[in-house]
């Protein structure tokens, strides 16, 4: 399976539980689904900085960082889903448009290395591509949902978190190459871990919270 497939089936799979989450509107749902999430994220995590040839003591802050931010971005996106459904979808659009754009950019008109070492197939062309048809995208969403007029400081919002998904992609490929494995983990076939489809979304969500709502 390519990997574009891969990504348009994750970003397929997560806007189904998006649509059923709206739908039922259910707190213990939400609630379930995010617990879930959390557990999974904290598994995987836990399996890649175990398998890091670092000192205990470095393991041991890396993991109380990770965890803490992945606890704030569940809750902070669990707010949203429960309370703000239209700045819920622009968070999902922000992250979902950078990772198939760049993607997308990279394949067609990619041809210099954004990290080589971190990861062969990012390239400069590809992250461009991509930080740029997000802020176009999720600012015309933005404005859409609630009913504003075009502003820069909305654009530079979306900018600035468009480059940070960007970053945390490469992150979380930092991570996999020092514990020298491909994906985080195996709960779907064929795409490998939670992470490896939502890294983005964790590291942006709480910063997202922070700026719009």
């Amino acid at each position: 399976m390519s990997e574009l497939a891969k990504r348009i089936i994750g970003a397929a799979v997560f806007t189904f539980i998006f649509l059923l989450i709206i739908y039922f509107k259910s707190t213990l749902l939400t609630g379930l689904f995010l617990l879930t999430v959390l557990f999974i994220l904290l598994f995987e995590v836990s399996a890649l900085v175990i398998k890091n040839n670092m000192q205990i003591q470095s393991k041991l802050f890396l993991l109380f960082f990770i965890y803490s931010w992945i606890t704030l971005s569940v809750f902070c996106i669990g707010i949203l889903l429960l309370g703000n459904i239209k700045q819920a979808l622009g968070l999902f659009a922000l992250t979902i448009c950078c990772d198939v754009m760049s993607y997308l950019g990279g394949k067609s008109l990619g041809r210099r290395k954004l990290a080589p070492f971190i990861s062969p197939g990012k390239t400069v062309e590809g992250a461009i591509i991509g930080i740029v048809s997000t802020v176009v995208l999720v600012t015309i969403i933005l404005m859409s949902l609630n009913n504003v007029a075009f502003s820069y400081v909305v654009m530079f919002k979306v900018l600035f978190l468009a480059i940070i998904a960007v970053v945390a992609d490469l992150l979380e490929s930092l991570l996999k190459r020092m514990a020298n494995v491909k994906d985080s983990g195996k709960l779907f076939y064929g795409h490998g871990g939670f992470l490896d489809r939502f890294d983005s979304l964790i590291i942006v969500a709480p910063l997202y919270f922070y700026f719009f709502i």
